[in-house]
């Protein structure tokens, strides 16, 4: 949290004291002394609540940043957003996934370790020689020499033969599987 919530005495109150008591109530443990010590009237719960829905109450949420405007920049129109949602709903409906939370925790679990490990954010070679092959296995660390490759070094198509198996490899495995998992009315 940053350092100016504890400026706002309700914030300070339910959230920095409150972790604070709970971090020690947590290394002492409960014994029969503590158990009592943590007994509060319904007059004082009811007083805590009272002032946690003013200090809730009284919270103005002010967006900041470079997506704020996001929704308005975005070059879609009413009807292609339209279209979109309703692309994204059908493909969630036609998935194994009930719903778009389970979905986006499937592509967290596939794409998050491919991210850190294929080279985006950190070389790759960086990682420890055991897991390589894994890696050069991974279809985003194919892209990225391949883009490298290209970019960098000037190669040209021949030399990216080694990429252009990797990729086509991941196609011809996961469109089969998608149409196996994804039920097309």
């Amino acid at each position: 949290m940053p350092a100016r919530t504890r400026l706002r005495p309700g914030l300070l109150a339910h959230l920095h004291l409150h972790a604070g008591a709970q971090r020690r109530s947590q290394s002492v443990g409960p014994t029969a002394e503590h158990r009592s010590a943590r007994r509060m009237s319904r007059t004082g719960q009811e007083a805590i609540l009272d002032s946690l829905r003013r200090t809730v109450e009284g919270l103005r949420w002010q967006p900041s940043g470079h997506w704020v405007q996001y929704g308005r920049q975005t070059s879609y129109s009413e009807a292609g957003a339209a279209s979109k949602r309703e692309h994204v709903e059908r493909m969630v409906a036609a998935s194994r996934a009930r719903t778009v939370e389970a979905v986006s925790g499937l592509l967290n679990l596939v794409m998050l370790p491919m991210w850190l490990l294929s080279g985006v954010f950190f070389a790759s070679s960086n990682f420890p020689e055991a897991m390589q092959p894994a890696i050069h296995l991974l279809p985003l660390t194919a892209l990225n020499d391949g883009l490298r490759a290209v970019m960098l070094e000037g190669t040209g198509p021949s030399g990216l033969a080694g990429a252009w198996a990797v990729l086509t490899a991941w196609g011809a495995i996961t469109f089969p599987a998608a149409l196996w998992l994804f039920r097309w009315r």
